[in-house]
């Protein structure tokens, strides 16, 4: 079974500091390589993309020096070497929530039924930054007019539902466990 994770955990651990840099060239690699049909997998495969790979990077101005360039161009080469690189957009992902947790950054999914203007968003930043210690929060927002008001915030494994919808919903699951409402 493939784990992200683990994958992720290596290229953060052999990069150290070049972690950052060596994400972008890995992003850069994964997302042209997606580009390509009928590529095949295995030793040979991974020779060919190799010799193409580090020449591409060569013309880019990415010298045989760069750390986090040779580690993304490793493990874009180990995942086509046993038929993983579909699962390259998931080992980015997992890398950045490792930097992100690095870092000090908490990643928090807010859904809003409108759009939050900006004054909004940084007093929203500071209280959570206030309440959990976190150094850095990144909101992603994504619009759910079904809310009718308010905002979902997910942070981890907590959610907290402070929309029209949720309370409108809570209301009546109140109502229906105290035996109903009549007129």
């Amino acid at each position: 079974m493939f784990s992200a994770e683990r994958w992720a955990a290596a290229f953060v651990g052999a990069s150290g500091t070049d972690a950052e840099a060596g994400l972008g060239v890995l992003k850069a690699l994964i997302s042209a390589l997606n580009q390509v049909t009928g590529f095949v997998s295995g030793t040979a495969a991974s020779l060919e993309a190799a010799r193409r790979l580090r020449e591409g990077l060569t013309k880019a101005g990415v010298g045989p020096g760069d750390r986090g360039a040779e580690l993304a161009l490793g493990t874009v080469v180990l995942l086509i070497k046993r038929d993983r690189l579909k699962y390259g957009e998931p080992v980015i992902r997992e890398i950045e929530k490792a930097l992100d947790r690095r870092k000090g950054v908490l990643p928090v999914e807010v859904e809003a039924a409108f759009p939050l203007d900006g004054e909004f968003q940084q007093t929203l930043r500071e209280l959570l930054k206030q309440k959990t210690g976190a150094r850095e929060i990144r909101l992603g927002i994504t619009l759910v007019p079904e809310l009718l008001a308010g905002c979902k915030l997910r942070i981890g494994g907590l959610s907290l539902d402070a929309s029209l919808r949720g309370q409108i919903q809570k209301m009546a699951a109140d109502l229906q466990a105290a035996g109903g409402f009549s007129w």
